[in-house]
């Protein structure tokens, strides 16, 4: 090999010398790498060995219950033949209780059905009773006869019973109650007639607290509220001796006609609302406003006509 005259003067074995003093460490690291990775290596495989050793002896152990297993399965069998049977009759004895429970229900049902309509013919006989001299125009037991109507108004179930038409009966019970209804409000709006004549005040409130229970409530509303003006009107009336000694007598009527007017819608409210209920006062009121109004009028016309008030101011 020749070697460049450039690099005659230099010796060749120092360059040999570093290079192998390099190469030493790489290859101790080197041989230790390869160690560590064979001694994980024959690990690894030692655990592979271990587990398929354990495997082994697994298998063997399930092998052996095998047999037992298979035994228990084959007493199973019987017993979930035995299971799946009670299930199914358990699902048929439940469907049965339900279809009971129906039945049981709808025999409860009839029984309410039958009690309800025993109590229709008893009370039926009792409204009969009651008002036996009504067509003839006698003594009638209104006020028998209004609870009996005032009960089958506010639950009209028992009138629509299956079990009604095994009731000796010319009519249907709904028919004979409206049809008794209607000549007993009839009847006590005569008799309110002839309290307000009489200016009753006790058999007034009585009947007023009878036409609800008979289902005539407006119709009681509006009688009262022409008994109440009335009593206004005839309240409010200012003697002559009293209205001559006054400064003004047509202001003293109108005075005297609003005061009397309040005092008496004061003094019956409590009453309406009891007997018709909440709010109900208000078409009494309405009755009575225009009246008090339609009166008001006349006062202050009787005073412009008295006064030529229209003359004067067309003067």
């Amino acid at each position: 090999m020749l070697i460049p005259p450039a690099l005659d003067a230099v010796s060749p074995e120092p360059s040999t010398h570093s290079e192998t003093t390099d190469l030493a460490p790489r290859i101790e690291l080197a041989l230790l790498l390869l160690e560590q990775e064979e001694a994980r290596v024959d690990a690894e495989i030692a655990d592979a060995i271990d587990a398929v050793a354990a495997v082994d002896d697994a298998h063997a152990a399930l092998a052996l219950l095998a047999a037992p297993l298979a035994s228990v399965a084959d007493d199973l069998a019987p017993a979930q033949a035995a299971i799946d049977s009670a299930a199914a009759s358990a699902g048929a004895i439940s469907a049965r209780v339900r279809s009971l429970d129906r039945d049981v229900a709808a025999v409860a049902r009839a029984r309410s059905l039958v009690r309800d309509t025993q109590r229709l013919q008893r009370r039926l006989a009792t409204l009969r009773k009651a008002t036996a001299n009504l067509p003839t125009g006698g003594d009638v037991d209104i006020d028998a006869a209004a609870a009996v109507v005032h009960e089958y108004a506010a639950d009209t179930s028992p009138l629509d019973s299956p079990f009604v038409r095994f009731l000796a009966a010319s009519e249907p019970p709904s028919a004979e109650i409206a049809r008794t209804a209607a000549a007993l409000v009839d009847r006590v709006a005569r008799m309110f007639d002839d309290a307000a004549a009489r200016a009753s005040t006790r058999d007034v409130g009585r009947c007023l607290r009878l036409f609800p229970l008979l289902g005539a409530d407006v119709r009681g509303l509006d009688a009262y509220a022409r008994f109440l003006t009335a009593a206004v009107a005839d309240r409010a009336r200012v003697s002559p001796t009293v209205a001559a000694q006054a400064a003004n007598a047509y202001a003293l009527r109108l005075t005297r006609l609003f005061e009397v007017a309040a005092q008496a819608v004061d003094s019956t409210f409590p009453l309406v609302e009891a007997h018709y209920g909440k709010g109900r006062m208000a078409r009494v009121i309405r009755h009575v406003h225009a009246d008090v109004a339609r009166r008001a009028a006349d006062i202050v016309d009787q005073f412009a006509d008295e006064r030529h008030v229209a003359r004067r101011r067309a003067q």
